[in-house]
This record gives C-alpha cells, structure tokens and sequence, in this order.
C-alpha cells in the first residue's frame, strides 16, 4: 500500500515547485518542450493543471471553447472550480486538451488523475504530462522536500492502459550538477539525468467498421406461362 498522505510533506513539496529555485528549473524544462500539436484548431476545452494560478503557459494559435486553469491546494483542486484531488467535475469526453505541468509529484492519487484526464478526453484530444524526473541528479536538491516523482515510462504504461495512444515522450532540461557545494547553489550544466520529462498521448477515434451489405434475400424466378 502507498505511505499515507502527509499534508505537511505536500506543502512542502508545492513550497519547492513554486519556490525561485525549482521553478526556475522546471520552467526551463517546460520551455525545452517542441509541441508537435502547436498548430492544432483548438476544440471543446482546454484543461490546465498546474502547480500555481500564474504558472506560464504558452497560448496556442486554436481557439478553444473554454479554458480551465486549476492547481492543487490542502483540500484538492481549486481555480476554475474546486474538487476533491482524486476527481475531475466533468463529463465523459467533454475536454479537447489537457495539460499536466508538474503536479503528479504532489498529487496524493497521481494515478486517479491519469485516469480521470484520460476519461474527460474526447476523440482525439491531446493529452500533455510534464514531470520531474526521478533518475536525474537533481532529485537530490528536492528529495528533502517530499516530492515524489513518477517514471515517464510509467505515466506512459498508465496512459496506454488508459486508452490513449502515446505519440511523443523526451527527458528536458538542463543535466543538473550533483557534486555542487554544500551551501551553495548547484550548477545547471553537464552531470547525470536531466531535470524533467514529457509526455504527449492522444486519444484515436474508434475507427469506423464498415457496414456489410446485407445477401440479397433468395427469390425464385418467375415461371414461365402454360400455354
């Protein structure tokens, strides 16, 4: 079973993100990020999950029909509406795209949010995950702050078991250095693991089956007349 959820750990963690240092960090990994989708025609609605309400994130030429910004707090979801961490008040294939910047790391349910994004996406709708990186040296700067990091081939699995379709996944970000200085910052430059990865899956329209054309139905041919 996972440890229970420690409130206290996920302020701390959420302090970090939004902190001069990790976001620093993260908002360079975000911007190493080349969207394949960029120049989609937007769609029903678009859904933000990010670590704060003035969280950067990059306008799209396509227009959307709604956009929803929401950011985990003590008590769940809040923003655009408010819900409880595990769930997402929205229909059945009700949003055209869905970002996850930095926010499974505090997540108490990090898998009930895949699969509830993955739920509300529509035929062909972009789902975009960003994550720290767990095997990147700069776990050792925010391990002391309670954040847990999930594997990209993980969230990748998640995803795919969800339904959707995985089209593009990199690592981002600078190569953080792990044999900085005690009490001095670490150096950004060539070292073991970058800083983050992404994630772009996609959910395919059911591909439609052709109808079969009925036999047609046996008929006898019409007798010839008596004479």
């Amino acid at each position: 079973m996972p440890a229970p959820h420690d409130p206290r750990q996920a302020e701390s963690a959420r302090a970090w993100i939004a902190g001069p240092v990790g976001r620093g960090l993260l908002l360079g990994a975000q911007a190493a990020w080349r969207d394949p989708d960029v120049a989609l025609a937007g769609g029903q609605a678009w859904l933000r999950l990010v670590p704060d309400a003035n969280w950067p994130v990059a306008e799209p030429p396509g227009r959307y029909a709604g956009i929803w910004t929401v950011s985990p707090g003590p008590d769940g979801w809040r923003g655009s509406w408010r819900s409880s961490a595990d769930r997402l008040p929205l229909a059945n294939a009700a949003v055209s795209r869905i970002d996850l910047r930095f926010v499974l790391e505090t997540s108490p349910c990090p898998r009930a949010v895949l699969a509830e994004c993955a739920r509300t996406l529509c035929d062909d709708g972009r789902l975009l995950v960003f994550g720290l990186n767990p095997f990147g040296a700069a776990r050792l700067r925010w391990g002391q702050h309670g954040l847990a990091p999930l594997s990209r081939s993980g969230v990748a699995t998640a995803l795919r078991e969800a339904g959707l379709d995985v089209l593009a996944q990199r690592t981002l970000g600078p190569r953080w250095r792990a044999d900085a200085e005690a009490g001095r910052p670490a150096r950004a430059r060539v070292g073991v693991g970058r800083v983050a990865w992404a994630v772009l899956a996609v959910r395919r329209s059911p591909a439609l089956t052709p109808l079969r054309r009925a036999p047609a139905a046996w008929r006898a041919s019409p007798g010839v007349p008596a004479a």
